[in-house]
């Protein structure tokens, strides 16, 4: 349900990575794992907030990396 809830967040965002470009696993513990890419640090900065500020969230670990030419 915490993956399902970012995934929705990120998705409403057009002028960055589409959801398919950032992949997003959470444990039962409210640990979210991130991977994938974006196309400036911004972008990674704020998918990561965006994680932390979703509710049942406990950390985020993220593995995001900037990827200009994508």
């Amino acid at each position: 349900m915490i993956t399902t809830k970012i995934k929705a967040k990120l998705g409403v965002r057009n002028t960055w990575p589409a959801p398919s470009d950032i992949k997003v696993d959470t444990d039962n513990n409210g640990v979210v794992w991130m991977s994938g890419t974006a196309n400036s640090q911004a972008e990674v900065n704020q998918a990561i907030t965006i994680a932390r500020n979703t509710e049942g969230v406990k950390m985020v670990k993220s593995d995001l990396k900037v990827q200009k030419d994508r």
